[in-house]
């Protein structure tokens, strides 16, 4: 779903990283319909995902990242994330909600904790609501 497109500066850049492409599709449809946001990358791989962070001039302000991936556990991706990019805002998105996975993501630089059966108005308010926190 990468898209060559000129960004509008003046929306939120998201990303998805969730190994169910059809959640990812769905969800990045209803995430443009908004006036704030814009989601151009969906990944469903956390290395793939890693890879194009490293190399963009320009990160997105929030990833929306699943826990539970093929290749390299969403926990694990955090730090790296925070590595390349520390100014992007990591929003775990996931239908696992154990407390120690949320604790986990928070100690290593998650913002917020979100469970994917939540509404996309949910998801939408979640992300503003980090980035109207730094």
């Amino acid at each position: 779903m990468e898209s060559k497109n000129q960004i509008n500066p003046e929306k939120i850049r998201v990303w998805i990283i969730d190994d169910n492409k059809n959640f990812c599709v769905v969800l990045a449809a209803n995430l443009n319909k908004t006036e704030t946001i814009e989601c151009r990358n969906c990944y469903q791989s956390c290395k793939v995902a890693l890879r194009d962070l490293a190399r963009m001039d320009s990160p997105p302000s929030v990833i929306l990242l699943d826990v539970r991936m093929p290749d390299m556990n969403g926990l694990d991706a955090i730090i790296p994330i925070k590595e390349i990019s520390p100014a992007t805002n990591i929003i775990m998105l996931t239908s696992d909600d154990s407390s120690d996975n949320i604790q986990t993501a928070l100690k290593r630089g998650a913002s917020r904790y979100v469970v994917k059966y939540s509404s996309s108005a949910i998801i939408v308010r979640e992300i503003e609501a980090v980035l109207n926190a730094n």
